[in-house]
């Protein structure tokens, strides 16, 4: 059984084959064409649908997430004044502006600042790259100089918390109270360069 090309062109079809011989030629294109257009692009599109509906739930606890922070900020300003809404400087300046508010606070409400003594500062584990910044005040004043050094707080150059206030009378002087404060605000912590 020896053919070649001749051979072939001289076969004899009958309508009906040559019918069934196209219509196979016809679905084996179509087969053909659905396995390499339509079924990736129905693949490609159903992943394309899954990876937005992933996309926007993403979005949406991002926006969550968003809209909580945003209203404990806002709760934050009130308590804390305008100063919450700065961004954080790194440790030495923070140190040094801290410093600065106390005094501008405590010596502008009528407290007598007798000793600064800095503290060291604390990462917070809560927060990545943020440290505590701490300052121990010592001072002199009437109780009433203390309230109104206290409520001018919200009102500092930079965020003063207050971590813990002592407060006892002084024997020398009646009507004076001998006060010491640690005050403490945010710096961020700048990370190690990693080679």
């Amino acid at each position: 059984m020896n053919m070649n090309i001749k051979s072939i062109k001289n076969i004899n079809l009958s309508a009906r084959d040559r019918r069934a011989l196209f219509l196979g030629a016809a679905a084996l294109g179509a087969i053909v064409l659905l396995r390499l257009t339509v079924i990736p692009f129905v693949d490609s599109w159903s992943s394309a649908r899954d990876r937005s509906e992933a996309y926007g739930e993403e979005l949406t606890k991002l926006n969550r997430s968003l809209r909580r922070v945003l209203g404990q900020r806002e709760r934050l300003s009130r308590v804390y004044g305008p100063a919450i809404r700065q961004p954080l400087s790194d440790v030495q300046t923070a140190r040094m502006d801290l410093l600065q508010s106390a005094q501008d606070t405590f010596q502008g409400g009528g407290v007598r600042l007798t000793d600064y003594q800095p503290q060291r500062a604390r990462p917070l584990r809560e927060i990545p790259n943020v440290s505590l910044v701490t300052l121990q005040v010592r001072g002199q004043c009437q109780l009433p100089q203390l309230a109104k050094c206290l409520s001018r707080m919200s009102q500092a150059k930079s965020l003063m918390i207050v971590q813990s206030m002592n407060i006892s009378n002084n024997e020398k002087q009646p009507g004076q109270l001998d006060v010491t404060l640690v005050l403490a605000t945010l710096a961020e912590t700048k990370k190690p360069d990693t080679p």
